[in-house]
């Protein structure tokens, strides 16, 4: 309503500072919920037959313009992967989704690298490594234990300078543990970081066509 009357620049500034806001405690309640469910045992998987690049791809674009304010690229890279294979798709964007956001909030410079690639693979299922690979602050050794601790951050003076309340890679774990995977990082103090999630997927039977069925991008982070 507010934008459709005529602003003078200091209230449009403040209007704009107020949408900011607005995103960000949303982002934050959407993660507190996210966790409560994990936590509970409520959350279930939704498996169905999944395209991994075009799940990554659509994420990636979403954050194309938050990058490009902060003078970071984007650039993804995917190895062929066995196909078909059967995933959560709101799950699945949820963890590019929570460490592109990590990385990006942790870059001044430089580029963001995310890859995708099949560990090992047999007739049923496929272990599927997803990483994220930035050039931001890093994290120091001492601190590496507890960046996937809720309302943690790898230095929680962060908190102030970087903002968040450090849920995003507590949902990301918990995610990768409820998929049969993992989750981890590298890091070197200055030089930047990489995220990684490992994910344990089912092959899709050859006899079943069915076809992904949501192209909607529904992630909490």
């Amino acid at each position: 309503m507010f934008r459709r009357d005529a602003l003078t620049e200091e209230q449009s500034n403040r209007l704009g500072l107020l949408d900011e806001a607005a995103k960000r405690l949303d982002t934050v309640i959407g993660g507190i919920l996210t966790l409560v469910n994990l936590e509970s045992g409520t959350t279930k998987l939704r498996l169905v037959p999944v395209s991994l690049k075009n799940i990554v791809e659509q994420v990636i674009s979403t954050f194309e313009a938050r990058a490009r304010e902060k003078g970071v690229n984007l650039s993804c890279r995917i190895e062929p992967l066995p196909e078909p294979l059967l995933g959560d798709v709101g799950h699945i964007q949820s963890i590019v989704a929570g460490y592109l956001s990590n990385a990006i909030k942790f870059s001044g410079k430089g580029a963001i690298d995310v890859f995708v690639a099949c560990l090992q693979q047999d007739a049923g299922s496929a272990l599927i490594r997803i990483a994220v690979r930035d050039e931001g602050i890093g994290i120091a050794p001492e601190n590496l234990v507890r960046v996937f601790e809720n309302f943690e951050q790898a230095d929680n003076s962060h908190n102030r300078h970087y903002g968040g309340v450090g849920v995003g890679l507590g949902v990301v774990r918990k995610l990768t543990r409820l998929m049969g995977g993992n989750a981890g990082c590298d890091s070197v103090l200055g030089q930047g970081s990489t995220f990684w999630a490992t994910l344990l997927m089912p092959r899709q039977p050859a006899t079943d066509t069915r076809q992904p069925s949501s192209d909607t991008l529904d992630y909490q982070i």
